[in-house]
């Protein structure tokens, strides 16, 4: 009787743990970057008081990708998000700014548009940013998230970038990758862990019997 009642346990207990996987990646995820930790590398006037907050949201079978960048004036002339290299505009759902151009960005692009970016980068170009600090730009993708890079362009050949950019040590922040998965949250792995020590518990204990 008690085996028997061990083992419905056990079955509930990695059943709830599966379950949790996919429900616990439904939650947004949020995390802010800043010059004033050294996660945010800056140039010309954005040296201080620059930082980059981000959320990822489920939207249906899309996800929503939101970033707020802050930063002193003078204001914000373009935003490049690092996308996955096989990304295209048929996977672009909706954005919030318009024009975007997608391609591969870099330093000596015509009239030194990119001053300070350390390296290339393949993703989406936000332009035409208007009004003043904070700026939020959004995007609306099929595409689930990993980690990569940033980069923001201000007046006077002011700069910033995320200080992980490329293959640095450093920060990174979440943007679309090459297939659409989720990324369960470190509280749904801790319980889908439990279940499987469970398991492997119940499996001794029967050896032991």
């Amino acid at each position: 009787m008690a085996s028997t009642r061990n083992r419905s346990s056990l079955v509930i207990a990695v059943v709830v743990a599966l379950m949790a996987l996919p429900m616990a990646a439904h939650s947004a995820l949020v995390n802010p970057i800043t010059t004033s930790d050294g996660s945010v590398i800056g140039g010309g006037n954005w040296e201080t008081d620059v930082s980059l907050a981000w959320s990822v949201a489920d939207a249906g079978d899309n996800y929503l990708y939101s970033y707020t960048f802050q930063a002193p004036d003078p204001g914000l002339s373009h935003f490049i998000l690092q996308t996955s290299g096989n990304f295209t505009s048929n996977n672009i759902l909706e954005i919030s700014n318009d024009p975007v151009v997608l391609g591969t960005f870099s330093s000596e692009d015509q009239g030194n548009s990119n001053p300070g970016l350390p390296g290339d980068i393949y993703g989406i170009k936000f332009e035409g940013i208007e009004g003043d600090a904070p700026w939020t730009l959004t995007l609306l993708t099929d595409r689930a998230p990993m980690e990569g890079d940033f980069y923001a362009k201000g007046g006077d050949d002011s700069f910033a970038y995320n200080s992980g950019f490329g293959d640095r040590d450093g920060a990174k922040i979440l943007v679309p990758d090459t297939v659409t998965q989720r990324v369960p949250e470190a509280g749904a792995l801790l319980l889908f862990g439990s279940g499987l020590f469970g398991l492997v518990s119940y499996r001794r204990v029967r050896r032991m019997k």
